[in-house]
């Protein structure tokens, strides 16, 4: 593309263009070619950005999945704990000694 840009650029005739004209010519097509190229770069990169946000949603589905088995436990253990202090179980183990 570049080089297609340069090539179309030497054919012209600037005998009658002044010599600033001719830079700022130059100046903008250089500027087009580098913003589409950075435009096909940003597309080319957008795959590999919605593949990563993709593999981040799995990260912290099974993290959190695994916190709330952690919960779960944690909180089955509590229970377990609370029967053992229950005001019934503490009233069970007196009459039992």
């Amino acid at each position: 593309m570049y080089s297609r840009i340069c090539t179309e650029f030497a054919g012209v005739n600037f005998g009658s263009i002044s010599r600033k004209l001719h830079v700022y010519i130059f100046c903008r097509l250089e500027m087009n070619y580098k913003r589409r190229l950075c435009n096909l770069q940003n597309l080319e990169k957008e795959s590999q950005i919605t593949e990563l946000r993709n593999q981040c949603r799995i990260i912290r589905t099974s993290e959190l999945a695994d916190a709330q088995e952690k919960l779960n436990n944690l909180e089955r253990q509590k229970e377990e704990i609370m029967k053992c202090y229950s005001p019934a179980s503490l009233l069970q183990k007196l009459q039992g000694n």
